[in-house]
């Protein structure tokens, strides 16, 4: 592991007041998480598996080549926060004990005559699933803003944007390659995605149903994405500054601003220029630098 990411890993958990991982896994998966549940990898080019026990931290080597110095910082910060709340802790705990109940409810319903007993423990079980979901969900908030505490909101929103596009991105290339049914002598997924994200990403944020979408994770769901923005108190548009002719100064609010086949705010960090006609005519043509 390169000896900078150790470095940055100490620094940010000592400002997350956590040890650091134990372990760190490097991939291409298109995420990062935290856990502290057994991993099992191949270790190079032998067969065994090597079980990995402790608090590992996966990071995504191809996202960190997309993300900036201060959105990495708060991916990272978003996932030591889970160590610093004991998220994983928790969640190691619970996990054979859902199991165990799922072996119960499964019992349950072979039995025949327990069948009766088998609904209400359904139903028992659909409570406690409520339950988690809305502790999943603070758990998620909480490291967002521990995250946005020590970078900033804006930071974490785009890391998060960032994220969500470029599963977004890969996740379509990978369908289409499957879809060609047809045999290809090369495929370098890598060469694609750089070649096409940044047109992509410009038009994702389009999209109408982008405040719905989540970043991905092995073991737990996420938020969708509107609501930890805002939580975070981040707006798709927030209100920016932009220096007009003569030097003066023009505020614009764009999440006021709406286009007759179009009602969704993009996130003005990806939006390139526009144009603005006011109320008498006149149009204005803004480019975002």
């Amino acid at each position: 592991m390169a000896p900078m990411l150790w470095e940055d890993l100490e620094r940010l958990s000592d400002a997350m007041e956590t040890a650091p991982p134990d372990h760190v896994i490097a991939g291409i998966d298109d995420n990062f998480f935290v856990t502290q549940m057994p991993v099992k990898l191949k270790v190079k080019e032998s067969e065994e598996l090597q079980t990995l026990t402790g608090r590992t931290l996966f990071v995504s080597l191809s996202l960190l080549k997309r993300l900036p110095h201060r959105e990495a910082d708060a991916v990272l910060l978003h996932e030591l926060a889970h160590f610093s709340g004991n998220d994983t802790l928790y969640t190691q705990k619970i996990s054979p004990l859902l199991s165990r109940y799922g072996h119960y409810l499964q019992g349950l319903y072979e039995g025949g005559l327990s069948l009766p007993v088998f609904y209400y423990a359904v139903m028992f079980r659909a409570l406690y699933e409520l339950s988690l979901g809305s502790l999943s969900r603070k758990r998620e908030f909480r490291a967002d803003r521990l995250a946005s505490e020590q970078t900033s909101p804006e930071s974490m929103a785009h890391a998060l944007l960032r994220i969500t596009a470029y599963s977004q991105y890969r996740n379509e290339l990978e369908q289409e390659i499957f879809d060609a049914e047809q045999a290809h002598e090369e495929i370098n997924l890598s060469e694609r995605i750089e070649g096409g994200f940044a047109n992509f990403a410009s038009a994702f944020v389009d999209k109408r149903d982008v405040g719905e979408l989540a970043t991905v994770h092995p073991f737990d769901t996420h938020p969708p994405l509107q609501q930890r923005l805002e939580e975070l108190v981040e707006k798709f548009f927030p209100a920016i500054q932009r220096m007009a002719a003569k030097d003066r100064l023009v505020h614009f609010d764009y999440e006021k601003i709406t286009y007759e086949d179009w009602d969704q705010p993009l996130y003005f960090r990806e939006v390139e220029s526009m144009s603005v006609e006011n109320d008498w005519g006149a149009r204005l043509d803004i480019v975002i630098r």
